[in-house]
């Protein structure tokens, strides 16, 4: 009799669903600073690995704040989806069925934002092999100007007769620095 009891079933059996839940949200609290933590180790580490001695530590610092931002959101988001999940047969609600839906809404909604998707990924790629900075002239996606404002989704130049041009990241293809 004893070897048919399974770990869930002495889990269920002690815990209360209130101290479930807080077990819970304990963990996914303490996994999204831990998560938090190596992805700003990582990128410090990437970013500091490609700085040259002429590089302004501002624009350092720029980088590894938008790159921890960007993956840090990423990891957080995951963690407490997963959080969410967990929780959700204790207040019994089957989550099957709500498995189901987002598969095949991360499906759709993944299909409806390629674009947006190749533009962060390829911003993220921008910042990290530090193509072009605030402030340089240079040639990207057709256009050509000065780099006004850059995101991991677009690139915003000024042009010679001062006009704005916003780059999506994705349709840059092959940059041209004329600083560097």
């Amino acid at each position: 009799m004893i070897n048919d009891i399974t770990a869930s079933e002495i889990i269920s059996s002690v815990l209360t669903p209130g101290l479930r839940i807080a077990l819970v949200l304990l963990v996914a609290y303490l996994a999204n600073r831990f998560s938090l933590g190596l992805v700003k180790k990582i990128t410090e580490r990437l970013v500091r690995k490609r700085i040259s001695s002429t590089d302004p530590k501002t624009m350092n610092e720029k980088r590894i704040e938008t790159l921890k931002k960007a993956f840090g959101s990423i990891f957080s988001t995951a963690i407490w989806i997963i959080a969410i999940l967990t929780l959700l047969p204790v207040f019994g609600i089957n989550i099957a069925p709500v498995l189901a839906v987002l598969g095949v809404g991360g499906l759709a909604l993944g299909l409806a934002s390629q674009a947006i998707i190749k533009d962060y990924i390829s911003g993220i790629m921008i910042l990290l092999e530090d193509q072009y900075r605030v402030g340089e002239k240079i040639e990207a996606g057709g256009k050509t100007g000065y780099v006004e404002d850059f995101n991991l989704r677009r690139t915003v130049l000024r042009g010679e007769n001062n006009e704005l041009f916003y780059v999506p990241n994705s349709q840059i293809i092959v940059t041209a620095n004329f600083k560097r």
